[in-house]
């Protein structure tokens, strides 16, 4: 069982959830957390990171949405393997394969703004 521990600050103006799912999120594009293990029960976590249910359960629907976790019933949350993402070039030639968090890591600047108005 993985063993999950988080600084969760309430003084932050991030929720709580979006702090947890923060973390774990990381934790999985670093290999921290390893893809075909379970993360930690609702309630388990909850008490462990002394926290509601309902903190946790807004992190791990993140996690489920952005493909990160797959729910299975009865059983738990399983982290999921990271898709490689293949660069190309301008001619559709294939340059590397390379992870999604590498790409985060490299480009840092935001190259496109998506905000309305």
């Amino acid at each position: 069982m993985i063993q999950i521990t988080p600084f969760l600050d309430s003084k932050r103006k991030t929720p709580l959830y979006v702090q947890l799912y923060q973390y774990i999120k990381e934790g999985i594009e670093s290999g921290q957390l390893k893809s075909d293990t379970f993360l930690p029960a609702i309630r388990e976590l909850a008490l462990h990171l002394r926290v509601s249910k309902n903190t946790v359960e807004g992190a791990y629907q993140q996690l489920i949405a952005e493909g990160y976790v797959e729910s299975i019933p009865r059983v738990g949350l399983k982290i999921l393997e990271l898709e490689a993402t293949f660069l190309c070039d301008k001619g559709g030639k294939q340059l590397q394969n390379v992870t999604m968090g590498e790409i985060q890591r490299e480009h840092k600047s935001i190259e496109f703004d998506f905000v309305y108005g």
